[in-house]
C-alpha cells in the first residue's frame, strides 16, 4: 500500500478518517501495519501491502471466493499471460457498460 492512498480510504463501518501505523516499508510501499478508526477504534491489518478490511469474521464467505478464482487463475493463467487480446477484450468485459476511456487523467484504485 501507499501511504498517499490514506486519504482515499475511510472506515468501513462509520466513513470515517483512518490512522496509519507502518511497520515495515518495501521501498515506497507499507509492506506491513495497520489502519484503525479512531471514533469507533476498529483496527484492520496491513498484510504484503494489502489493507484487510475483511478480517477474520468473515473468513467463511472470503474462502469460497477466492478458491474459486484460484481455480479460474490456475487454469486460464496461461492464456491471460501469453495473448495480450485476450486480456484487453478480458478487461473491458469486467469494466462494462462502463468503457476505458471513462478511466483517462483519473486515479483508479483497484481494490481486489
Amino acid at each position: 500500500m501507499r501511504e498517499d492512498l490514506l486519504p482515499l480510504l475511510a472506515c468501513p463501518t462509520n466513513r470515517g478518517d483512518l490512522v496509519l501505523r507502518v511497520d515495515a516499508w518495501q521501498g515506497r510501499h507499507i509492506e506491513t501495519g495497520e489502519l484503525a478508526c479512531p471514533t469507533c477504534a476498529r483496527q484492520w491489518c496491513i498484510d504484503r501491502g494489502v489493507p484487510d478490511f475483511i478480517g477474520r469474521p468473515r473468513e467463511d464467505r472470503v474462502v469460497p471466493t477466492t478458491r474459486g478464482f484460484a481455480r479460474y487463475w490456475a487454469r486460464d493463467n496461461s492464456v491471460i499471460a501469453s495473448e495480450p487480446a485476450f486480456n484487453d477484450e478480458l478487461f473491458r468485459d469486467w469494466l462494462r457498460p462502463i468503457g476505458p476511456e471513462r478511466f483517462a487523467d483519473r486515479l483508479v484504485v483497484e481494490a481486489g
